[in-house]
């Protein structure tokens, strides 16, 4: 939000001058951002109900995950999917957002 103001956008949602196809992709299309948003829940809401009460391990419910019906496995699945691009639409935006504090600081100290 910080290098949004730097930089001088209304929103860390405008992406029209970065050259990051996903992150185009992401807040450009706003299904696919929606979707990714809910994958994140739902998953951890899928972890949390299939979480073994003895053991702390995230694999150990991933593998039990495993075990299920089909469609479980399939919403499993997906919403690992959505999970993971919007982790790693996170990183790059966070990548983005210090690089444009950077330029801002050796603008200002020149």
């Amino acid at each position: 939000m910080y290098s949004s103001f730097l930089s001088g956008k209304t929103s860390h949602k405008d992406v029209k001058h970065t050259g990051n196809w996903l992150l185009k992709l992401y807040y450009g299309y706003r299904p696919f951002m929606a979707f990714c948003c809910v994958s994140c829940e739902v998953l951890y809401i899928i972890l949390f109900l299939f979480a073994d009460e003895k053991s702390t391990s995230l694999l150990s419910a991933c593998k039990g995950l495993l075990n299920q019906s089909p469609i479980i496995i399939l919403v499993f699945i997906s919403t690992l999917v959505g999970w993971a691009v919007k982790q790693v639409t996170n990183v790059i935006q966070m990548k983005t957002a210090a690089d444009a504090c950077v330029v801002y600081d050796l603008k200002r100290s020149k």
